[in-house]
């Protein structure tokens, strides 16, 4: 399963890891996140900071589409923030 989306002129992706039932989404080639499929059928989001350390304890949805929602309004967010700061301030358009 992959799922892809334009964000501010870069591709944000979330595809299956080498690790059956995890899940990382990168964007600019960082990772913002990382899904891990629980056995109760719940899927648990870490959110990551745009300095590549876990930013979040967990966060539970039911599924990968609803995963795959809250982490590109994450992206769009708290990550592209981050990482305007850690820029300088410097816009990210393209």
């Amino acid at each position: 399963m992959r799922y892809e989306e334009n964000i501010i002129g870069d591709r944000l992706t979330l595809e299956e890891s080498h690790y059956q039932g995890e899940y990382i989404a990168k964007w600019r080639g960082l990772t913002v996140a990382t899904v891990t499929s629980e056995n109760n059928g719940q899927f648990a989001i870490t959110e990551w900071g745009a300095d590549q350390e876990s930013t979040s304890t967990p966060y539970y949805v039911n599924s990968l589409d609803a995963s795959w929602r809250h982490i590109k309004n994450y992206c769009r967010g708290d990550f592209e923030e981050e990482l305007r700061e850690m820029s300088g301030g410097k816009g990210l358009h393209r």
